[in-house]
């Protein structure tokens, strides 16, 4: 079917070095193949289809879009509807870079933080804040305690305290408080 396109995907358009007659009474799928990649208009026809012979109300999905100088990231809605007697698909493009980058941002934060973790020559453990179960826990933990890696993730951060320790972040943490015991007596398995 044919598209109109608004202003704002004409803003678009424009930013893709693509000409308003490219962009209005043109197939939408022919239009799209400009910025997405293969993968993306697929998955869209896909989409496009279904709700169109009413397989499916709604479809979305996340895609890039690479313009002449950036990334960016859309999520792509489909609603059909009827109009007449006819099945309709509205058709939306959200930008999504900003909280696109933001995750992956997230993401590379994370996997760095991972490898200190698991390269510090520190034992570090990491545990629940609700429960104190361990969540984590490196191999400078492991060889200092001497438990796996299984045997840790069954314990609680109080399991390898001694009793005193234990009993400080208890009575901390009844308190409202957060108390952090840095060090430990308690000796390895």
């Amino acid at each position: 079917g044919n598209i109109d396109g608004n202003s704002l995907w004409r803003h678009f358009a424009a930013g893709l070095a693509l000409s308003v007659g490219d962009v209005g009474g043109k197939g939408y799928l022919a239009s799209g193949r400009a910025s997405m990649s293969a993968d993306a208009v697929g998955a869209g026809a896909r989409g496009l289809e279904d709700v169109l012979n009413r397989t499916t109300d709604s479809y979305g999905f996340e895609y890039p879009s690479y313009g002449p100088s950036e990334e960016r990231w859309f999520c792509l809605r489909i609603s059909g509807f009827e109009d007449q007697g006819v099945r309709r698909a509205l058709v939306a493009h959200e930008d999504i870079t900003t909280r696109r980058r933001a995750e992956l941002g997230l993401l590379e934060s994370e996997a760095r933080y991972r490898v200190l973790f698991e390269s510090s020559p520190v034992a570090l453990t990491l545990a629940d804040v609700e429960t104190m179960r361990v969540l984590a826990v490196n191999d400078a933990a492991l060889a200092l305690y001497g438990y796996s890696r299984e045997e840790f993730t069954s314990m609680t951060a109080h399991d390898i305290r001694t009793p005193a320790e234990a009993a400080v972040v208890r009575e901390g943490r009844a308190a409202g408080g957060e108390t952090v015991v840095f060090g430990t007596n308690r000796p390895p398995k």
